[in-house]
């Protein structure tokens, strides 16, 4: 399970925590990540308390490791669209399906 990070916003918040392409995020803050729906859920449930550090629990290789982020929620342009994702990611799982197929 978990979400690959396919691309990171250059100085964004998610690059600025540490987050890299090719991470695997399993947990977000105390919620795990098996899905896209599960890292979107964690993602609004963030965006919504406007928690002053949130950790990401992420696979890097064979390491897994802690990301603190720590987000400026003042709001700019396309934050008032609701534009709050800073990453662009898949969900593993379909990419292991597609493998098996």
């Amino acid at each position: 399970g978990g979400v690959l990070i396919e691309d990171i916003e250059q100085a964004g918040w998610a690059q600025l925590g540490g987050l890299r392409r090719q991470d695997l995020v399993l947990r977000i803050g105390d919620r795990q990540v098996t899905d896209l729906r599960q890292y979107r859920d964690a993602i609004e449930a963030a965006t919504l308390t406007r928690e002053e550090r949130i950790t990401f629990v992420v696979l890097r290789g064979a390491e897994t490791r802690f990301q603190y982020l720590e987000p400026d929620w003042t709001p700019w342009p396309s934050r008032m669209r609701g534009e709050t994702e800073t990453a662009s990611v898949t969900d593993n799982n379909e990419d292991r399906s597609r493998a098996n197929e």
